[in-house]
């Protein structure tokens, strides 16, 4: 017999549960960086995420220095300015292009026992794509 949350779940669509997650994911942000990002918020930060992990697939067929700084100090820049938030050294732009972009350090999610979406290190993801 199934329990009543396992029937409430199953009467709930896949796009209703993407977006309950994603509700929750932009809360615990919230909790995290102390801010206030709404649905708009986040949206901006899907766009900077595919940004920053074009810019880091770039970098499998050319790199220089130089460039690479400017990219990432555009890419942090506007991650906390769409975050409304101070710079935070917890918080980079992961090059490798096999996964998320914008990331937390996992010590600092492990230590804090933040609840946000992990890579399988266990870094925080920023802004995954929530589908259901």
């Amino acid at each position: 017999m199934r329990s009543d949350t396992e029937k409430k779940t199953m009467n709930i669509s896949r796009k209703e549960l993407a977006k309950k997650w994603t509700k929750e994911h932009i809360n615990n942000i919230n909790n995290i960086f102390n801010t206030d990002i709404d649905s708009y918020d986040y949206d901006l930060l899907l766009e900077l995420e595919e940004y920053a992990h074009d810019k880091a697939e770039q970098f499998c067929e050319y790199y220089e220095e130089a460039w690479v700084e400017a990219e990432e100090e555009y890419i942090l820049n506007k991650l906390f300015k769409i975050l409304n938030v101070a710079h935070n050294k917890n918080v980079f732009w992961n090059r490798d292009p096999r996964g998320y972009s914008l990331k937390i350090e996992d010590d600092y999610i492990r230590d804090n026992k933040l609840d946000i979406w992990r890579d399988m290190g266990g870094y925080g993801i920023i802004a995954p794509v929530i589908k259901g």
